[in-house]
């Protein structure tokens, strides 16, 4: 099979279990728009095979006739993508979509061909009907492949073969996957082992699931047979035949467990048979109780080693299931997988993570492989941690490894791996057209010297003053915002500074790449796993909104620029209310602390450059300005009866006469280790301090120190020039 269709190992194989002969139409037909909707929907997001019996009639048909649709639609969408007028979304993209394979299982006796096709032939061949009138039918023409069975008797003999054939496919096929070792375990733990007291993880090398839908009692067979080998059957209930009277026999061994269940359902079980298959045992009693003794032996079958190998999908229950296929197999193969002794959990983890990542299914991640095996520290690979995040839609993933830490930012980023991002996202349009040819004036277009701008070289990222540093200073006016260096220091384990800062610096750098890129999701869960949130958040809505203010020309494009901008300005302020309403001095305090990762600047300088008027109107922000304004003297209240003085005649007479300070004076001065000093003006030298605060700190201190001369009035009202007497 590898040498002749060059085919490699599947994600998954589905077995479609339907024999022709027990086929009833489908009274509903939405249920098959939405059976093959969900089965399309599966193939198209991971590398999944599907075998059926290969004949042009029953469920094979209709798998077929999806194979055809999906098929005319990639051709379609591939013709449009030639025009340059039309713009594809990126739901439509059709690259890098696996190619459909669907497998034909058959015996050749049921083929209808001419019989001089028979032989090897160099070339693909057409199967005509021979014009003489039998009961063989034709292959569906959709199927890729097909296996044909040279000689066979009966349908036993031929449901055999079938079970051999999805034998092998369970084995490798061609050269086996290789996965990157990771260190799964607690390091508390036996290095490198896996503890004797813990379970561990094997399964076969391909999953492998079966879907009956309908079918006879030659297909019940094929279920028992599949269920023997501890390969998982998903049945679905509702669409009548042998998986109508599958799923009655299972909730009846499920809701009742008395003495009497056995005498009644093998009582009313042999009643629906005999309504379901009324010519298959016609006096053939013999043939019907070793039917209805299969359809026992499945129900016991169902619960093995501790895992679940029969899934039931009550499509009248849930109108969404058969849409929702993918969610159901997953379901199926993750429930059946039990603890076995062995040294394949690693391959065992990666790959269902690979499927739940594919088929974008982080509850089922979550619920079926983290909280199955949270007897162990997990580590994930490079290689998933970069599908989530470029394959669109994956944000829910990104916020799982991040929060279950399965992997430390600082050892997963270098200047190649942002080099890499940066170069293969999955719409890059954004980052071309408005970073690459708006902000740096770089061509689109191939240069008889340069070259094209994209995919971007490693001059982008590498240096203090790489076009990425430039980028992110035309934006924010901010310089060196990633460091090259640093980070792929950090990533060789000779780390330039602690670890906390090399994990912030890793997280600040994946954060601009979604930014430039414009993918709010992942920025959105990137964001919340900041240690900085509040000037992170001020950082990522200046550089949103200066892109929809200065560079974007398409109008879609800038209203969701702006959208996202405002989203984030307002988390800013939110977090800074949260922080107020918390304790008023230290978020006071904390708009004055430095951040050395953005320049040394401050929160409100920070607010002040992005230009956030909703922040600086807060009130925490407003009682800074007024201990700017009031240079950090604090006026005392003294009670005088009626007679008040106002707070402008104290500092005007303290001004003057020095001597008021003692009365109406206190002070706050920052030493030069650092310290903070507050008290009363007590003797002259308590005096002379006030006095050599008011007159070198007073009026400079009235100017807003956000910019070194320029006064309050200045900054907030640009343009009006008023001059501040003291």
């Amino acid at each position: 099979m590898s040498k002749v269709w060059k085919k490699r190992n599947p994600d998954i194989i589905l077995s479609v279990i339907s024999s022709l002969s027990h086929y009833k139409k489908w009274k509903n037909g939405q249920e098959v728009e939405d059976f093959q909707a969900g089965l399309i929907q599966a193939m198209n997001s991971t590398n999944m095979w599907v075998l059926t019996n290969g004949l042009d009639g029953g469920i094979a048909k209709i798998v077929g006739d999806a194979v055809r649709f999906e098929r005319e639609r990639r051709i379609i969408l591939t013709s449009r993508k030639k025009d340059f007028y039309v713009k594809l979304s990126k739901r439509d993209e059709v690259d890098d979509l696996p190619r459909l394979t669907v497998m034909g299982v058959v015996p050749k006796l049921q083929i209808d061909f001419d019989a001089s096709k028979e032989g090897i032939h160099d070339s693909i061949i057409s199967l005509k009907k021979s014009g003489i009138k039998s009961e063989a039918l034709e292959l569906n023409s959709e199927h890729s492949h097909f296996i044909i069975m040279e000689q066979n008797t009966d349908l036993k003999e031929l449901e055999n073969f079938r079970l051999r054939v999805e034998e092998r496919l369970l084995m490798p096929i061609g050269r086996g996957k290789r996965y990157r070792k990771m260190q799964m375990f607690d390091p508390t733990l036996n290095a490198g082992s896996i503890p004797e007291n813990l379970p561990t993880i094997s399964s076969t090398c391909t999953p492998m699931v079966g879907l009956l839908i309908q079918g006879g009692p030659i297909d019940i067979d094929h279920v028992v047979d599949l269920l023997r080998r501890k390969v998982p059957v998903l049945v679905v209930q509702g669409s009548g035949q042998a998986a109508d009277l599958l799923s009655f026999v299972y909730f009846e061994k499920v809701n009742h467990t008395g003495d009497d269940y056995e005498s009644y359902v093998k009582t009313e079980l042999i009643k629906r048979m005999m309504n379901c298959f009324p010519k298959d045992f016609v006096d053939d009693e013999l043939a019907r109780n070793r039917c209805r003794d299969i359809f026992l032996e499945c129900v016991s079958l169902a619960y093995q080693d501790n895992g679940r190998f029969l899934t039931v999908l009550d499509i009248n229950a849930d109108p969404d299931g058969l849409r929702n296929l993918d969610k159901y197999i997953l379901m199926t193969l993750f429930e059946s997988q039990v603890s076995k002794q062995g040294s394949r959990f690693q391959e065992q983890f990666q790959s269902d993570l690979k499927l739940t990542l594919d088929w974008n299914r982080p509850d089922l991640a979550a619920s079926q492989i983290f909280e199955k095996y949270d007897w162990t520290t997990i580590k994930i690979t490079p290689e998933l941690f970069d599908k989530a995040l470029l394959k669109p839609g994956r944000e829910k993933f990104v916020e799982l490894f991040l929060e279950r830490e399965t992997i430390l930012l600082h050892e997963y980023i270098n200047y190649k791996k942002l080099l890499d991002l940066f170069n293969n996202v999955a719409n890059p349009d954004f980052f071309c057209q408005i970073c690459l040819e708006g902000v740096l004036a770089k061509s689109p277009v191939v240069l008889a010297n340069k070259g094209m701008s994209y995919p971007v070289g490693k001059d982008f990222v590498i240096g203090r003053d790489c076009d990425l540093n430039y980028l992110l200073y035309k934006l924010t006016n901010l310089e060196n915002l990633v460091s090259s260096k640093d980070i792929s220091m950090n990533f060789s384990g000779q780390f330039v500074c602690d670890k906390v800062t090399a994990e912030r610096k890793a997280l600040n750098a994946l954060i601009y790449w979604s930014v430039l890129t414009f993918n709010p999701g992942v920025t959105r869960v990137l964001w919340k796993k900041s240690d900085q949130p509040m000037v992170m958040a001020l950082v990522i809505s200046m550089i949103w909104h200066n892109l929809a203010i200065k560079w974007s020309r398409d109008l879609d494009t800038k209203r969701q620029l702006k959208q996202a901008a405002i989203e984030f300005g307002k988390q800013a302020v939110k977090l800074l209310d949260l922080s107020y309403s918390d304790s008023c001095l230290n978020t006071i305090a904390s708009l004055d602390e430095k951040f050395p990762e953005l320049n040394n600047k401050t929160t409100i300088k920070l607010a002040h450059i992005a230009r956030n008027k909703f922040f600086i109107a807060h009130k925490s922000c407003q009682k800074w300005l007024v201990q700017r304004w009031h240079g950090n003297l604090l006026i005392r209240e003294v009670d005088y009866g009626v007679f008040k003085l106002p707070n402008w005649l104290k500092i005007y007479l303290s001004v003057l006469f020095i001597f008021p300070m003692l009365f109406w004076i206190t002070y706050e001065v920052k030493e030069e280790n650092g310290i903070k000093l507050t008290g009363d003006v007590t003797g002259l030298d308590g005096a002379a301090k006030i006095s050599e605060l008011l007159y070198s700190r007073g009026v400079r201190d009235l100017e807003f120190l956000i910019d070194e001369g320029t006064t309050i009035v200045n900054k907030l009202f640009p343009g009006v020039n008023i001059p501040i007497a003291v």
